[in-house]
């Protein structure tokens, strides 16, 4: 079980990032969220992320800053929920928060964990398929919209000790399940997808 007092950040106030920090607030502990617009740092913090949809209907206020370079000493754990495009410069604004065991899990929407790894470091990133969907309705108003998993990994296959305390933190979001081919999943993801797009 990772420590409720643990340093925990989620990078990323939209449907995954802001869905994935509410809950982990109401589970016990205390993520800081980043959000790069004023207004929702502000709404998440009073009156808090409203959350509708599957999930029921939740007002959480959370700990929020504008911009990473406003978070407070090294980080233990950090939910990287970026657009795509933005991640890799969201991980070069992360690196003076980490300490060589920190970890960074990528929730992003598509493959990016290779490329995070060049600037994070290998042994910090841990591949994460986000298997639900959400809405982002308006700022601090997210919307559950389906069913389904997390799945995390390490990204170099390898038996991974810190997969199970991440794994109990992301069941209390979605059930979180851990695979020993990460990459594998996250392609089939994308095949998913494409499919999903060419029909």
């Amino acid at each position: 079980m990772i420590s409720k007092d643990a340093k925990i950040t989620v990078v990323g106030a939209g449907a995954i990032g802001g869905i994935t920090a509410a809950f982990i607030k109401k589970a016990g502990w205390d993520p800081v969220l980043v959000c790069k617009h004023q207004e929702t740092a502000d709404l998440s913090m009073s009156p808090g992320m409203h959350i509708t949809g599957i999930k029921g209907d939740h007002t959480i206020s959370l700990d929020t800053v504008e911009n990473t370079s406003d978070l407070s000493g090294h980080q233990d754990l950090i939910f990287l929920a970026t657009k795509a495009n933005d991640c890799l410069a969201a991980a070069h604004a992360l690196l003076p928060f980490l300490k060589p065991n920190s970890m960074v899990v990528s929730l992003q929407n598509g493959i990016c964990e290779d490329a995070l790894a060049g600037i994070l470091g290998r042994q910090r990133v841990i591949g994460c398929v986000v298997g639900w969907g959400a809405t982002h309705r308006a700022p601090a108003e997210l919307e559950a919209t389906s069913e389904g998993e997390f799945v995390i990994g390490n990204i170099d296959h390898k038996r991974d000790n810190r997969l199970v305390p991440i794994k109990e933190m992301l069941d209390v979001v979605y059930p979180t399940r851990i695979s020993d081919n990460i990459m594998g999943e996250l392609y089939s993801k994308l095949m998913d997808i494409i499919a999903i797009v060419s029909d």
